[in-house]
């Protein structure tokens, strides 16, 4: 028997978060238990959450124990100074934007680090290149700032073009898929499945903007294996904590930052500044430090 299973009990993992309550799996049967009693009451790392893995009482109808995460995906929440939490047990994060004038890199570089500081692995996907002849050109600036991670541009309704995002699952990992509202992640997964499981609403013709469409947080079992976890869209994203450094989300500056001549260096008129360098020489611009130095140091 499994160390972390308690007589009396059976695993079981959270596949959906609701206002009141949450939806478990033991792999026989799903089951709705009411966000009552002391797992929902306490502090908020304490309360289960989309991923994590729990003890059932053997009638399934309550939670004994939330056994111990891999890893947590979280975020500054924008109401409080407390941090909100995302999911758990997450193997691979998606970021998802689309092809359209709402691609921010510093949105981007955001949930890069999100993704370094939560150590997953990461894929960039950009969707809608259906919808925008000039979709290369932002391949191109998400290529400029992810460096090593992938990026797959792809149509999600076109199940053709994700061999790539669904090569990912094999091993049968849990995958996140992140970004603002609209961008088509519901149906990406959708598309993965082959079925409408996931709510989507049509891109909007006026301007071609998908619409928000996903309202709480959902794990789906993947038909070729591996589980999906799509989440609503966000448009702000600050880190819950500021990590000392981010080297894979931002390797230029850090290197700069590190060959400057003072370790105390302010990065403006010091000499021997090498970060003042890289931004004459065009390392890196102005918006890619400043973003840089507001989430880490």
């Amino acid at each position: 028997m499994d160390p972390d299973v308690e007589p009396n009990s059976h695993p079981a993992r959270v596949i959906a978060e609701h206002r009141n309550g949450i939806v478990v799996d033991d792999g026989a049967h799903e089951q709705f238990i009411p966000s009552q009693g002391r797992w929902f009451h306490g502090a908020e790392d304490r309360r289960p959450i989309v991923g994590d893995w729990v003890l059932l009482s053997n009638k399934g109808d309550y939670i004994q124990r939330l056994l111990e995460r891999k890893n947590k995906l979280q975020r500054a929440s924008t109401r409080t100074a407390s941090a909100q939490a995302i999911a758990s047990n997450i193997d691979i994060m998606f970021i998802v934007f689309s092809c359209e004038n709402t691609f921010s890199e510093s949105r981007l570089e955001r949930y890069l680090a999100l993704g370094e500081v939560s150590r997953v692995e990461i894929a960039v996907v950009l969707t809608k290149i259906d919808l925008n002849r000039n979709y290369a050109s932002y391949v191109e600036r998400a290529r400029k700032v992810t460096f090593e991670t992938p990026v797959f541009p792809v149509n999600a309704l076109d199940i053709s073009l994700l061999d790539e995002i669904v090569s990912l699952f094999v091993g049968t990992p849990t995958g996140i898929f992140v970004g603002t509202s609209g961008v088509g992640k519901s149906t990406l997964i959708n598309t993965m499945i082959g079925s409408q499981v996931l709510h989507t609403q049509s891109v909007r013709i006026a301007d071609s903007k998908g619409r928000h469409t996903t309202t709480s947080r959902n794990l789906i079992r993947l038909p070729f294996g591996g589980l999906a976890i799509d989440v609503p869209g966000t448009r702000e994203l600050q880190l819950a904590t500021r990590p000392a450094g981010l080297p894979l989300t931002f390797p230029d500056v850090e290197a700069a930052i590190e060959s400057c001549r003072f370790a105390n260096c302010r990065h403006g008129s010091e000499p021997g500044c090498a970060v003042r360098d890289a931004l004459e020489s065009g390392d890196f611009d102005q918006r890619r430090l400043e973003n840089y130095l507001s989430m880490a140091g």
